[in-house]
């Protein structure tokens, strides 16, 4: 039907509905490429245990070039990293993670289910010994190792602990 033969209200309609997605388009591509977080700014959130910047977390969520960024950033300054897992059938296969010289075990406090121990095995400590655990974006603050090995309690529905069990996140300690 040429356009001429629609009522108006129709042709209106499909205008404002067009112009809706023409907005919503152009709305996700500036926030994709207008991140006021530069290079700086991730290698301080990286480096710098003062950085707590909530705002660099969620734009390297919102943002995927600046997670390429990060993630490149990530494998260059890590001491250790742990890659991508393959997909588990259960859970208790993503209770452990492998990384080239050590190795992450999650088990369940006895005493209070409600938390999860995370363990952290070196094969050998060589050098700097690492003062944070990175989970995709997420970190945490490592205990100092004793005799080659570091653990910490956290509770088990904590995010850091879904990025641990999460075969699609890669692992890295600094």
């Amino acid at each position: 039907m040429p356009p001429a033969d629609k009522p108006y209200a129709w042709r209106l309609a499909e205008a404002v509905a067009t112009a809706g997605e023409l907005l919503e388009s152009l709305d996700i591509a500036k926030r994709a490429h207008s991140s006021s977080i530069g290079f700086g700014d991730l290698y301080r959130y990286a480096t710098d245990p003062q950085s707590a910047d909530s705002a660099t977390a969620a734009a390297l969520a919102d943002n995927p070039g600046l997670a390429a960024d990060w993630r490149r950033l990530m494998q260059n300054l890590a001491v250790y990293s742990a890659p991508m897992a393959a997909a588990a059938a259960d859970r208790a296969a993503l209770d452990r993670r492998y990384g080239d010289g050590w190795s992450l075990r999650l088990r369940e406090v006895r005493k209070t289910p409600d938390q999860v121990w995370v363990i952290i095995t070196f094969d050998r400590l060589e050098g700097t010994t690492p003062s944070w655990l990175f989970a995709g974006t997420l970190r945490h603050a490592l205990p100092e190792a004793t005799d080659g090995q570091m653990q910490f309690r956290i509770a088990a529905d904590a995010p850091l602990v879904g990025a641990l069990r999460d075969p699609a996140t890669e692992l890295f300690l600094l």
